[in-house]
């Protein structure tokens, strides 16, 4: 049988949402919508009342796909919605948009309504700016990083006094960590309007997160779900309960929604991760675990501006680049001081060393449980226990 994903989903399910109720393929879908910027044209006009099907006017298509990451796909999406019944009537609104290099910030938020008694609040993912991603890498040292803090109020602004609506929350990539990330710090007025909060591959959070009141009062209520060989999805701590969803792709190429397998009104889900999926997750927590939260900002930062002096601001910038290119501009340190020189360097050694012993299954079982995994993998090469590839 064939694999079906949410296009195929998109095509042939004509049901509306009282026959066959809101659910988790929709809300993937309407968070990959929401990747093409329909503000070029919910802003460009005087209209007051936006649906789906309004969105379908070509002219605005160069300035809606064009970040270099599923731009056909998210094209072909949306000519399949505003066609289908049970898309193409639901209203747009509330559509905020922030970017900003000197916050190191990418924000957008947009309201779709379901129904006269229900919205899905949607936070876009990180785009094709290199702003965006580093504000995702701000997540590993920063206790708020400025789109959570807008997520946040986003939903006090639109829902504190509105005591009529009930909400779906969610957002893939990062906007399933601003998604569930919001849903945590609201007030319990706004909390008892959530229905559900879906995460479709976002990223964790620090540890601290899980302890709070916040998110105890709705962990039952949040919907994880990753790829078998999730990267994104298990960035941080994640303590978050998930379910395994089959990807017709492969490595860091499965975050992309559309080779999500679809199962009628689900998705085709597996019994756990793979072990490359494994693999990569111990292997990035156990780096993690190596670095203080100052070590790992010079590292982001020095990674970023390294990005930044050899022209490279986009993410079309970087996939344009072979593998030799990437590692000399890691190679390269001008522009950095002293300290984040040694820091940088210092953390990619251990990440690099991480990886390698990581794959004997001896030392990676050995990491799950070391607090400090580089002192004991150094030992073993300086006794000779494992190979020295620290060279």
């Amino acid at each position: 049988m064939e694999n079906r994903n949410i296009l195929d989903y998109a095509k042939d399910n004509f049901k509306n949402f009282e026959d066959s109720p809101f659910n988790s393929v929709d809300s993937l879908i309407l968070c990959q919508l929401f990747y093409g910027r329909m503000e070029a044209q919910i802003k460009g006009e005087s209209q007051e009342v936006w649906t789906i099907k309004d969105l379908n006017k070509a002219e605005y298509f160069g300035n809606m796909f064009f970040d270099g990451i599923s731009d056909d796909e998210n094209r072909e999406l949306l000519t399949i919605l505003v066609s289908n019944p049970r898309f193409r009537d639901i209203r747009i609104k509330n559509l905020i948009t922030e970017s900003c290099e000197k916050k190191e910030m990418q924000f957008a938020a947009v309201t779709y309504e379901i129904s006269d008694e229900i919205d899905y609040v949607c936070f876009r993912g990180t785009d094709g700016t290199l702003v965006g991603w580093k504000e995702d890498f701000n997540m590993a040292f920063m206790p708020e990083t400025p789109s959570q803090a807008n997520a946040v109020r986003y939903l006090k602004i639109f829902y504190e006094e509105n005591s009529s609506q009930k909400i779906y929350v969610g957002g893939h990539s990062k906007g399933g960590n601003l998604a569930v990330y919001s849903a945590c710090c609201s007030d319990e007025a706004i909390q008892d309007k959530i229905i559900k909060i879906f995460s479709h591959d976002g990223p964790g959070f620090r540890d601290e997160l899980f302890t709070t009141y916040g998110y105890l009062s709705i962990s039952d209520r949040i919907s994880k779900m990753v790829p078998q060989t999730s990267v994104i999805g298990m960035l941080l701590e994640s303590q978050e309960d998930f379910k395994v969803i089959k990807s017709t792709a492969k490595g860091i190429a499965q975050h992309s929604a559309f080779t999500w397998t679809v199962k009628e009104d689900d998705f085709e889900y597996m019994e756990g991760r793979t072990k490359e999926g494994e693999y990569l997750d111990k292997t990035i927590h156990a780096w993690l675990m190596t670095a203080s939260l100052k070590d790992r900002e010079i590292f982001v930062d020095a990674l970023f501006t390294m990005f930044s002096n050899n022209g490279i601001n986009t993410v079309k910038d970087l996939n344009s680049l072979g593998g030799k290119d990437i590692l000399d501009i890691l190679n390269a340190t001008e522009g950095l001081d002293e300290e984040s020189k040694k820091v940088f360097r210092s953390l990619l050694k251990k990440l690099i060393l991480i990886g390698v012993t990581g794959k004997n299954k001896s030392i990676l079982n050995r990491i799950e449980f070391d607090k400090n995994p580089i002192e004991r993998i150094m030992s073993e090469i300086n006794n000779g226990i494992l190979p020295n590839k620290d060279k």
